[in-house]
């Protein structure tokens, strides 16, 4: 992926793991690394190891959130005001992108995203 300041990003997925729903990003850059760390985990670190549980499935990792984003949807409507979440047009986006990768993989060229 080309970015509009020049720089270039890569994308990697990878979608069986068997030992569990492990997700996460990561951004490397010239001068530093960015990620997201793990959230409701249990670490154990013991005699110089340290072990990190992993979620199963991805509904133990995120139902408190969708639990929480569903509510908020209700009260919006309850309160009259417009949801603050995410909107259709964030979904549409996502698969455009999505479309694009896809597009790209098959053509080998860039596919501009407007």
């Amino acid at each position: 992926m080309s970015l509009s300041g020049g720089g270039l990003a890569t994308i990697e997925s990878y979608q069986n793991a068997n030992y569990g729903y492990d997700i996460y990003a990561e951004v490397v850059c010239e001068r530093g690394v960015a990620e997201t760390l793990q959230s409701a985990v249990t670490g154990v670190k013991h005699q110089q190891r340290g072990t990190l549980g992993i979620h199963q499935d991805w509904l133990s990792r995120f139902q408190l959130a969708y639990a929480i984003e569903l509510q908020e949807w209700v009260n919006s409507l309850r309160d009259g005001r417009p949801f603050a979440g995410a909107k259709a047009w964030d979904g549409l986006q996502a698969v455009r992108i999505a479309e694009a990768c896809l597009q790209s993989i098959r053509s080998g060229l860039p596919v501009a995203l407007l």
